[in-house]
């Protein structure tokens, strides 16, 4: 282990020689399990200090410590939802409280356990030589991040959508899509245009573009498309429906056009069929006909302000594979 003398003081380190010892003390008492006096004792200090430079090792960040909740689900309302809107398979995530700083039980942030979900479902049901479509939004981001396979899958990743310049960086398809397929191992098809244009001519021209013709020629191929589902008005939604490119008459026509939902930014109504409005003529990606000719459509979404676009987007079949969390599945079941 390590090498330096026993008596040379911590503070006379390098910073380098610094995260180095503070790496090894943390390697030896958390994957070791080693006790802090016998780590003094190789390391050359007291127990004390090795009780310090833990809790130092912790705070730079140097050892992360995490805690993986097991991921509990309500059998019942997946079956009752598989039923009522005809799905291939649903997963929904059981409530559960947490505890703050001071251990009192509070709601949970359903998002990030809701995304590990779709992660798990997403690598059970991956196989070589898939193609993967990818639209935007926070709940592919939380997907995403928790994607954790344990090979590399020789798959390829296509962006649906174009770029969303507006919103971070980490939500848009650009990015999303890159990091998936960095994370399996798999090639990624990126599509070189902006979500949304200011004219149906301008959008209608970079559609006849090879390069992006052909990117989206690869997405209508998807054997699955991951799929958020945007509630109008609402989050992220809001702000794409509130862009420059879109004019004021245009941004009425949505609210008055019966519009309850997004997904990869094509608006729906109540009954998941696609709006006649203006908007929908400016986006460049897959028109929603494409999308739900793809086998496998797997639609992330949870939050009480998402239950009127899932349910739209149930309704009209637009995805075929729902993953959610409790609360979220009872409204939408409710609403049926």
């Amino acid at each position: 282990m390590s090498s330096e003398p026993a008596g040379v003081a911590a503070e006379e380190r390098s910073e380098h020689e610094r995260a180095e010892l503070l790496a090894e003390v943390g390697e030896l008492y958390y994957l070791h399990g080693r006790d802090q006096s016998s780590i003094a004792d190789e390391v050359g200090t007291s127990r004390s200090n090795v009780s310090r430079l833990l809790t130092e090792a912790r705070r730079r960040g140097i050892v992360d410590i995490r805690i993986n909740h097991p991921l509990g689900r309500v059998f019942e309302l997946e079956r009752r939802l598989a039923g009522e809107f005809g799905l291939e398979e649903a997963r929904v995530l059981a409530n559960q409280p947490r505890r703050d700083a001071g251990g009192r039980r509070q709601a949970h942030d359903s998002l990030s356990r809701v995304g590990r979900l779709g992660a798990v479902y997403l690598l059970e049901v991956l196989a070589d030589g898939r193609t993967i479509g990818v639209s935007w939004g926070t709940s592919l981001e939380a997907l995403v991040n928790a994607v954790a396979p344990t090979r590399p899958h020789a798959v390829e990743v296509v962006q649906l959508l174009g770029g969303l310049s507006w919103v971070s960086q980490s939500l848009s398809g650009h990015e999303l899509g890159r990091r998936l397929a960095d994370r399996l191992g798999g090639r990624f098809a990126y599509l070189h245009a902006p979500a949304i244009i200011d004219s149906t001519e301008a959008r209608d021209l970079l559609l006849r573009q090879e390069g992006i013709a052909d990117v989206l020629a690869k997405g209508r191929r998807a054997d699955l498309a991951l799929l958020g589902i945007g509630s109008l008005g609402t989050g992220s939604s809001r702000a794409l429906f509130s862009r420059p490119e879109l004019s004021s008459a245009e941004r009425r026509e949505i609210r008055s056009g019966g519009a309850v939902g997004d997904i990869s930014a094509r608006l729906f109504d109540g009954d998941g069929r696609p709006c006649d409005v203006a908007a929908n003529r400016h986006v460049v990606g897959l028109e929603l006909e494409d999308l739900v000719a793809i086998p496998r459509r797997i639609g992330v979404a949870c939050g009480l302000e998402k239950v009127a676009g899932i349910t739209g987007a149930l309704r009209g079949r637009l995805v075929n594979v729902l993953v959610t969390d409790e609360a979220t599945a009872t409204q939408v079941l409710a609403r049926r």
